[in-house]
């Protein structure tokens, strides 16, 4: 997959992923590049038409997320 973001850049938590922060639970879109969280993905990223993050939750406060985001739409 082509991906062409700037490898320099920071990667501040922002967006759906700091919504898996905030509930410290499951969070996902299945129409990512027409929701309201597309505005935080950086210029030249690839398209993402699902996108789902896990927070890694220990002694009830989240302390990392898994990431998982699908290339083509799931029919």
């Amino acid at each position: 997959m082509s991906c062409h973001v700037d490898t320099d850049l920071p990667m501040p938590v922002r967006g759906l992923r700091a919504e898996a922060y905030r509930k410290g639970d499951v969070v996902y879109d299945n129409d990512y590049m027409n929701s309201e969280w597309v505005k935080y993905m950086p210029e030249g990223h690839m398209d993402l038409p699902n996108v789902l993050f896990s927070p890694l939750n220990v002694d009830g406060k989240t302390v990392g997320l898994m990431g998982f985001a699908c290339e083509l739409p799931l029919s």
